[in-house]
This record gives C-alpha cells, structure tokens and sequence, in this order.
C-alpha cells in the first residue's frame, strides 16, 4: 500500500491539536478535581483564556503517568506507548512546575517534541496545560503527547531511543525540559 508523503503525518498532527485541548483539564496526581477552574479562568491573571509568552526560568519536570504521585523522568528510562480510547497512541506524562504565585491554578502554553527514530517522522505537539496547586506548593498536570496514528506506525516505536522535550511558557514564566527515553508498545 502505497502512502501519499506527509498524509500520515498530518493526521497524526490534527488528532494531537484536537486531543491536547481535551487533556488540559485532566487530573492530576495529589490535586482534588483535576482541570483549571477559578483562577484560570477567564478574567484571572493566570487565566487560559489569553497566555502571554515568555519570562522567568521556573523548574520544569516531566514524570510518567502514575497513580501512587509524582515519579520524575530520568534519561534513559523505559516509557510506554499505550493505545488510547481515541485509537491513537500516546505517552502519558505527569507534569510538576515550580511557581511562586498566588492561585490556586495556572494555565502556560507548551510544545511537546519527541525526536526522530528509524521510520517514525517524531511529532510536535503544541497547546495550552491547566495547572493546579498541589499541597506541596508546586504545580500539577497530566498530559498526553500523540506519538502515532495507528498500529503501524507504532510498531516504527518499539524500542526506539527518542529525545523528548517539553517546553512551557506563560505570565512571566518559561523552561524546557529534555530527556533521552527508550519507547516501549505497552501490551
């Protein structure tokens, strides 16, 4: 079967703007309710509504998705692909950000990018992450990153040593964090 160049590509990059809408307001580890409500909401300083670029460097750290807290990602570890309800397949990340403000939640823009690895193309996925304050001060998501549109495309995954970075920014504040990762199809 023969595939037009760029085809798959771009509905891979379609699906991941359509669905990083939908994981703004996910849960997070260690937060009640999940999602940005009051003070990112419209007419707040921190708002989702309008997120102004760049700033101050803040302490960024990207985990795997996990339902016992926060686990850091450290390079080189294993991360898995998992199928997502959606027929899409994905990295579930946890998201922890250092910032002294005074809200309860935050909204910054980010850009996720996993690097190129034999047949697989790597993907950007750019969006708005909702925050909330978590009892230790800092800021928590979750989030997906789209890796792969289909089973064929992430067979290109297993066992693919990738870059991935995740860069935020938003009312006064910005970093980047990148981490070398082994890819894994999750059964």
């Amino acid at each position: 079967m023969r595939r037009r160049p760029g085809t798959s590509r771009s509905r891979l990059l379609l699906a991941a703007l359509a669905m990083s809408g939908m994981a703004c307001g996910a849960d997070a580890p260690g937060v009640d309710g999940g999602g940005a409500t009051a003070d990112a909401s419209a007419g707040s300083p921190y708002s989702c509504e309008e997120v102004p670029r760049s700033g101050e460097p803040f302490d960024l750290r990207v985990g795997l998705k996990s339902d016992d807290g926060f686990h850091e990602i450290a390079d080189g570890d294993e991360a898995p692909v998992v199928l997502g309800p959606q027929g899409l397949y994905m990295l579930q990340l946890d998201v922890k950000a250092a910032l002294a403000i005074p809200s309860d939640s935050v909204c910054l823009y980010c850009v996720d990018e996993v690097s190129p690895w034999g047949n697989f193309e790597g993907v950007t996925q750019p969006g708005v992450m909702a925050l909330r304050a978590a009892q230790d001060g800092s800021f928590l998501a979750s989030t997906i990153v789209i890796v792969a549109g289909g089973e064929e495309m992430a067979r290109d995954l297993d066992g693919a040593q990738v870059s991935m970075t995740k860069s935020c920014d938003g009312h006064g504040f910005s970093a980047t964090s990148e981490h070398q990762l082994n890819l894994y199809l999750a059964q």
